[in-house]
């Protein structure tokens, strides 16, 4: 994939995340419990991102420390993502749909290719902006594939 392509493919991927982000703060609002926890865990996965977003456009300076930090984060979580949606836990707030228990597999294999996906951000950290990019973009497909897939759809 092109420079320019990747670029563009981030961008795209910052608008998702973002809006994400701001409505996740409206989303919490009454959240307890599990929904809570999963909640807290995709904004922190979000922000996280968005700082990756900001390095990889260029508006915010390279930084490899930042990228290995936001690399843990991103493995913690999407480790803990099966625990965090035990079935039937999709009663408002939350976001989740069925979908992820009549497709279970899937769901999961989501969370563990991003879990992939987070190791190889680590490894790519010290190699540069350009590594780190091409990570970025698959991180970003996975997340808006599964949001896609396994998410309430904003009215």
């Amino acid at each position: 994939m092109k420079a320019s392509a990747r670029t563009i493919l981030s961008l795209g991927t910052i608008a998702v995340l973002g809006v994400g982000a701001f409505t996740a703060v409206y989303a919490h609002t009454g959240a307890t419990g599990v929904v809570k926890q999963r909640m807290t865990a995709m904004k922190d996965m979000a922000d996280g991102t968005k700082a990756l977003a900001s390095m990889v456009t260029g508006k915010k300076p390279f930084d490899a420390a930042n990228v290995k930090d936001v690399a843990a984060r991103l493995k913690q979580h999407s480790e803990e993502i099966p625990k965090l949606f035990p079935k039937g836990s999709n009663k408002h707030p939350s976001e989740a749909t069925s979908n992820i228990w009549t497709d279970w597999e899937t769901f999961k294999g989501q969370a563990a290719e991003l879990t992939k996906l987070a190791g190889e951000l680590d490894a790519a950290a010290p190699q540069g902006k350009g590594a780190v990019t091409a990570v970025f973009a698959k991180i970003g497909k996975i997340c808006s594939g599964c949001h896609e897939d396994f998410r309430k759809k904003k009215k």
